[in-house]
């Protein structure tokens, strides 16, 4: 008998077949895969976005470069906080905010075109909510602000050069998160590879080393419960990210009790591992206070953020605390049109033209279901440990529900005027409390062990991060 081969157009059927299941097992290490997605897509993010269109970036990068000029704290000039930025900086980015306004796509070749005459004039510029952010909060992009700002090198090459910076110190710390810790990597890496995630991370913005320092706070609890290896080194890296990550954004404090969780084999021989804990506690605490306490000046300003009277503003809360709640309720159960939290976790960028700028239904669900099997996966069987222990492993949740209550209750009280429906909350406020929730899951829960999990998250990402450079394409060039 001749035999019979099979139609043409079943080949490409077989193969397409076969590819996930090949694609599954060519995925090893997740978290080299991150960094090499993150920095492909990333570096793409740098130079496509236009200048200054990142969310709230002319204003964080104004504050890049008045601490570049040695301004740490910023000063209050007519009432506003801000610094003396010069004008050519200031025209450069007010060129392409007149653009963004305007339908038609921009033009990359104008990207590094400094503004013609260019005036070395300093006058005061306001820096907004940014005059509360410390150094630590752009630490990778002030130094690369600071350095090509010495050799003398041009307006485009110190924002790209700086937005560049940002993006590889977001991938580092992330990717040093993921390598330690010893459970949850598939939640790090949607988490990260999240288009908010890398829109932050390619632009000027305090949130990538935010959000990396809160996951390395992660990874090292974690490792620290279930590593043998790790000792007072882990535990000493733990506290230093933690200051770090309060002095980033101080009512990120919340982190700072997961201390607490710390075994005292980790810690090393000691009398009173309890008042070693507290000790570091306090450090911390006094670390975020301090940082506060410099800059409590910048909202207490004559000219109040948005118009508001802060004292307004928490004394309705206190008068009316079912108000208050009614509110909040508001804004996380009705208040999420595309404008709102829910879509702002998956996208959103900084500046508005004739189309949306927030997720669409599409990349929500995505994202979404993408999101729920990454954290699925850590549901496993239970992890056999005492009443005590069990009590304590909910802390994080806690911390978590306590710290999205802090970032509501600030937003309502500096952007929020009472009357309002809802608050102004935003998405990318929520991602560390969401890597915060996985200490719980993993002190709990027993990861799970299924063949070929890892191709549909990466099957996830790789949607939402196509979506997102189509979205630069023909949102930013009409292409």
């Amino acid at each position: 008998m001749t035999a019979t081969h099979p139609a043409t157009d079943a080949v490409p059927q077989i193969q397409a077949a076969a590819f996930l299941p090949r694609l599954g097992r060519g995925i090893r290490d997740l978290s080299l895969v991150f960094a090499l997605l993150a920095f492909v897509v990333g570096t793409f993010l740098v130079f496509a976005q236009p200048p200054g269109q990142g969310l709230d970036e002319a204003v964080h990068f104004n504050r890049v470069w008045e601490i570049a000029q040695g301004h740490v704290v910023a000063p209050i000039h007519h009432g506003t906080p801000g610094g003396f930025i010069p004008r050519c900086v200031s025209d450069y980015l007010a060129h392409f905010s007149a653009q963004a306004s305007e339908p038609g796509p921009f033009s990359f070749n104008q990207y590094w075109h400094s503004p013609t005459p260019c005036s070395q004039v300093s006058p005061f510029t306001t820096v907004g909510t940014a005059a509360a952010n410390s150094p630590i909060s752009y630490a990778p992009s002030l130094i690369a602000v600071a350095v090509l700002r010495g050799v003398g090198a041009p307006i485009p090459v110190i924002f790209f050069g700086g937005r560049f910076a940002s993006l590889l110190g977001f991938i580092a710390i992330f990717y040093l998160a993921m390598r330690m810790t010893p459970v949850g990597k598939q939640v790090f890496f949607v988490l990260g590879l999240l288009p908010t995630t890398l829109l932050l991370a390619s632009s000027y913005s305090a949130d990538p080393m935010t959000i990396s320092l809160a996951a390395l706070c992660v990874a090292l609890t974690l490792r620290c419960n279930f590593c043998s290896q790790a000792g007072w080194r882990t535990a000493l890296l733990l506290f230093l990210a933690l200051v770090g990550l309060c002095l980033t954004k101080p009512t990120l404090f919340i982190f700072a009790p997961l201390l607490f969780l710390v075994p005292e084999r980790t810690i090393g021989r000691m009398r009173h591992p309890w008042l070693f804990r507290t000790g570091a506690l306090f450090i911390v605490l006094g670390c975020a206070g301090l940082w506060y306490l410099a800059v409590r000046h910048v909202a207490q300003a004559p000219v109040p953020f948005y118009g508001l009277n802060s004292h307004v503003q928490t004394r309705y809360i206190l008068d009316h605390p079912i108000g208050y709640l009614k509110v909040l309720a508001r804004t996380f159960f009705v208040g999420t049109g595309e404008g709102r939290w829910v879509p702002g976790i998956f996208f959103s960028v900084g500046y508005v033209r004739t189309d949306s700028v927030y997720a669409p239904v599409g990349l929500v669900i995505v994202g979404s279901l993408t999101v729920f099997y990454a954290y699925q996966l850590q549901f496993g069987a239970r992890r056999i440990m005492n009443q005590a222990t069990h009590l304590l492993a909910w802390l994080p949740v806690a911390l978590a529900a306590a710290g999205v209550l802090i970032f509501e209750t600030t937003l309502f009280i500096y952007g929020t005027p009472v009357g309002l429906p809802f608050t102004q909350a935003q998405g990318r406020y929520f991602i560390p409390f969401l890597l915060l929730v996985l200490v719980t899951i993993g002190l709990l829960r027993e990861p799970r062990v299924r063949r070929g999990t890892t191709r549909w998250i990466f099957l996830g990402v790789l949607i939402m991060l196509a979506w997102l450079v189509l979205k630069i394409f023909i949102h930013d060039y009409a292409l």
